[in-house]
């Protein structure tokens, strides 16, 4: 009769031990599942990469050191080695023992009977056929494991098995889509997949996260199993499990809430921030109401000087503020232009705003000048429109922009006429 699969024949009970569930699986369980193992799968994906690189270019510094057999296509480390080997081609084999540490990277990576020190590999597929490694880190889309891991072993990979004659005696970090134990593991273990089948023997506590647990009929679990996942492992006839079975709930941050209170805080922050602004353009408008409603009218009427002017304004006091401030001697007057150019900043958006609402009254009501208090409620109407053409796409900065520079420009043209002696608002 053929062998029964590791993820046939289930029951809702096992022999030994008890299940006890802390919490019932729920969709948002699932949900956080899902985005934990994508959060792992990227982070897999970048530390493949960087490995791939530091080992190619740790290659080529190591080279003076040592002889490697073979080519940058296939490379073989054949005979046993005392110094530490950087290792880089399309297919990399060692099959000598090496009584230090190995560094390697290539498409296949094989350590085939022979012993080597902490083993840091990366590669598209990597194999521990047979022999040892003192510890293994690895990143790769495959990774088996047949020989054996004398300490402690952190893979990331697609998809990770240890197979029947495969031994890990220390802890094992594992994150894979689908990770497969068929061998021993004498140390602790933890590890995040989608899918894991254990299938072989435990023998301290099993600590692991995963949409799918399978526990096959060749398992024996003599710790326990601790486990996060949105439903109950599936347990095959024939498993042993002498501790017990818990589920733990997954403690991750739900990012739908934490989204939705950073955009309430900046919905505050922006309302608060438009209530400040139109509060000081109003105090401005109500102070100045003559030169306001100048400024404004002279920008809808000279939109091409203004705005030529509000460019020079602000682009010639930046400048002119720079040099001061780098002569060391003109350092109080650059200072000082600063803050001043940041009132006629404000300045010149109360003029825009204003413009902005007398063009709009000029749409609703036609042409004719406003009073005073009117003035306020269309500069506020025109506020209110700048800061909603902010949220054009692509194109709203650079329109309120534009509109900001032509009040600025016509402010400063406002502000002359009127001030330079015998002048008068035209």
């Amino acid at each position: 009769m053929a062998p029964k699969r590791a993820d046939e024949g289930f029951r809702p009970t096992h022999r030994g031990g008890r299940h006890r569930p802390d919490v019932e699986p729920d969709g948002r369980l699932r949900r956080a599942v899902c985005r934990g193992l994508t959060i792992r799968k990227a982070v897999a994906a970048a530390l493949q990469a960087g490995a791939v690189i530091v080992a190619a270019l740790s290659g080529g510094a190591a080279a003076h050191a040592q002889t490697v057999p073979g080519t940058g296509e296939e490379v073989v480390l054949s005979a046993s080695r005392d110094d530490m080997q950087f290792l880089a081609g399309r297919s990399v084999t060692i099959s000598a023992d090496v009584r230090n540490d190995v560094v390697a990277a290539g498409q296949d990576v094989t350590i085939d009977g022979a012993e080597v020190g902490t083993a840091i590999i990366a590669g598209y597929e990597v194999s521990l056929v047979s022999g040892a490694a003192s510890d293994l880190i690895s990143v790769a889309d495959r990774l088996s494991i047949s020989g054996e891991v004398q300490d402690d072993m952190i893979a990331a990979a697609r998809r990770i098995a240890i197979t029947s004659s495969g031994t890990v005696t220390g802890d094992a970090r594992l994150a894979a889509e689908t990770l497969q134990i068929d061998g021993r593991m004498a140390g602790s273990l933890k590890a995040a997949a989608r899918r894991i089948v254990l299938n072989g023997t435990f023998e301290t506590r099993i600590d692991v996260i995963a949409q799918h647990i399978v526990i096959g009929e060749n398992a024996q679990l003599r710790g326990g199993l601790e486990y996060r996942s949105p439903d109950p492992p599936q347990i095959a006839e024939g498993a042993q499990i002498d501790g017990e079975i818990t589920r733990k709930e997954l403690n991750l941050p739900d990012l739908r809430k934490i989204g939705l209170a950073l955009i309430g805080i900046g919905l505050v922050l922006a309302v608060s921030w438009l209530i400040c602004v139109i509060a000081m353009l109003s105090l401005i408008q109500a102070a100045f109401p003559g030169l306001g409603l100048g400024a404004a009218t002279r920008a809808l009427d000279r939109p091409l000087a203004s705005l030529g002017l509000g460019v020079a304004v602000v682009l010639g006091g930046l400048v002119l503020s720079m040099t001061l401030i780098v002569s060391v001697l003109g350092l109080p007057a650059g200072l000082a232009l600063l803050p001043a150019l940041a009132m006629i900043k404000l300045f010149g958006l109360a003029a825009a705003s204003l413009a902005v609402g007398l063009l709009l009254r000029r749409a609703l009501r036609g042409p004719g000048i406003p009073g005073v208090g009117s003035q306020i409620g269309w500069l506020i109407a025109g506020t209110i429109v700048l800061v909603l053409v902010l949220f054009i796409p692509f194109v709203g900065g650079l329109v309120a922009l534009l509109v900001l520079l032509a009040g600025i420009g016509a402010m400063m043209a406002e502000a002359w006429v009127r001030l330079r002696p015998g002048g008068e608002a035209q």
